[in-house]
């Protein structure tokens, strides 16, 4: 069995946290899959604060401490490596190391810092995250994306780094690895002798998955558990209201505006009609969305009805859940938003509530196409944008999508679609299914890539490498006319 050294990010999902980073879901979507078929050994980078660690197996290493990262790899001797998301992926390609090396790409970086510089009006964060891609792309041998459309932006960049040439021609080096999404531990509405996890006290693993194994997701009264929601998460939560849900931080390619519009224009003709949401502004990253749809609602007429629960324990997402009736993706069409996913979505609906959602994302699409949501904004709109802001359009079309889910539920008809979403789920988005891609990797070197880790030493060989590749192509009097036209510039 051969040795595969994962380094992902920490939070994941089993842990008890304030947050449910998507750094941690998708490692642990990769660590679950690759259960059993390899010898595996993860590190996590914490990416933020964890209250109680499920998993002590997991080796957790602060974000800074890189010495730490390459100590278990060196102990460990990996045959394989793989980086999950891009800042372990770094973090793996700069490792002294000779094995393979698998990089994880969970969205394209450079799109995601184009909408940080946007919100922010600064350029200053670029050089710093291209650094992450460049030195990606100069040294690992395989890479994946989360959506078909960044698997081509990623191709794009390979070209730019001198990745696609003879030697790699025909090779799939890039491939599509949606966001997969289980049952975890955490999810569950748990029951009065459950009551020790639900108040951060640790499962042994044997517990751990006899409970995962025994119960279904689908709630409470349905387990036989306790579906009495706790006080202290939905006390703000009206009984019998139509509540709908966001889930989350408010990111920098979220459409604060239109978020906000078409909710206020709606609640004037849907009185039971509640906004709740969970998280906030994303500290280090963005507080400025944030901050300027708080200010709006401040100064709305229908204040009362908006209901913000701040960051909660990932423990305490579940009761959310039940509470509400529907829940909301509103993305700023930017580069992000079109190569990204949401894993906002993939939870909702794996949690059986319907979803409201700008078209824009690949996942967001499939979310439509399953029955199981509403969705609004189409890509067409895009050449009338102004900054990004779909515009008046698509908040009519928002609030109409609001009112028309707010009658489905009058009539009870609504949760149909729930029920569609938790299908689509299970079907599409197991952590087997979606990792098949990587389970079958043959582990083979690619040519190109540089082993950054090696001081200095590798860069030089492998530039050796390079310049005797290319007198063998092109003959020594070629190389040297080359040469000598370097020097005189």
């Amino acid at each position: 069995m051969k040795k595969l050294l994962i380094i992902g990010a920490s939070p994941m999902p089993e842990d008890i946290a304030e947050s449910r980073p998507a750094g941690g879901i998708r490692s642990y979507q990769f660590l679950k899959a690759c259960e059993g078929k390899f010898e595996i050994k993860c590190v996590a980078i914490e990416m933020a604060p964890v209250e109680k660690v499920f998993d002590e197996s997991i080796v957790r290493v602060e974000k800074k401490d890189f010495k730490s990262v390459q100590n278990v790899h060196d102990e460990f001797k990996p045959d394989l490596i793989l980086g999950v998301n891009t800042y372990p992926s770094y973090l793996a390609c700069r490792l002294k190391t000779n094995a393979p090396i698998w990089a994880d790409l969970n969205g394209w970086i450079m799109a995601e810092a184009e909408a940080q510089a946007f919100k922010m009006q600064s350029d200053a964060y670029l050089p710093h995250y291209f650094e992450f891609e460049k030195t990606i792309l100069k040294r690992a041998d395989k890479f994946s994306a989360v959506s078909k459309r960044e698997e081509y932006a990623l191709l794009g960049s390979l070209a730019w780094a001198g990745r696609l040439n003879a030697s790699n021609f025909g090779t799939e080096m890039v491939c599509t690895i949606e966001n997969g999404t289980e049952d975890f531990l955490s999810d569950k509405v748990l029951s009065e002798g459950e009551a020790d996890f639900l108040n951060g006290e640790a499962l042994s693993e044997g517990e751990a998955k006899n409970f995962s194994s025994d119960k279904a997701l689908k709630g409470g009264a349905e387990n036989g558990a306790n579906s009495e929601p706790s006080e202290s998460v939905v006390s703000k939560i009206s009984k019998d209201k139509f509540n709908i849900l966001w889930l989350g931080g408010y990111n920098t390619w979220v459409d604060e505006e239109l978020l906000f519009k078409g909710v206020e224009m709606a609640m004037e003709n849907c009185p039971e009609l509640e906004f709740v949401s969970t998280g906030g502004a994303i500290a280090g990253l963005d507080n400025k969305t944030f901050e300027r749809f708080l200010n709006w609602v401040n100064a709305s007429k229908y204040k009362d009805r908006f209901k913000f629960l701040g960051w909660v324990k990932t423990s305490e997402i579940p009761l959310i859940y039940e509470a509400c009736s529907l829940g909301l993706n509103i993305d700023r069409i930017c580069v992000e938003t079109i190569t990204g996913a949401r894993n906002r979505i993939n939870e909702m609906m794996k949690f059986s509530l319907p979803v409201l959602t700008t078209l824009g994302s690949e996942i967001a699409s499939k979310c439509v196409g399953a029955c199981a949501g509403f969705g609004i904004g189409r890509i067409d709109y895009l050449g009338s944008l102004n900054n990004g802001h779909r515009g008046e359009k698509v908040v009519l079309e928002f609030r109409d999508g609001l009112i028309k889910a707010y009658e489905l539920w009058k009539k009870d008809e609504l949760s149909k679609m729930g029920e569609n979403g938790r299908k689509y789920i299970i079907q599409e988005c197991n952590f087997a299914k979606v990792c098949e891609p990587f389970l079958r990797w043959d582990g083979k070197r690619t040519a190109g890539a540089t082993n950054l880790g090696d001081s200095g030493v590798g860069r030089f060989s492998a530039k050796i490498k390079g310049a005797l590749n290319y007198i063998k192509q092109n003959g020594a009097r070629k190389f040297l006319r080359k040469v000598v036209g370097k020097v005189v510039r």
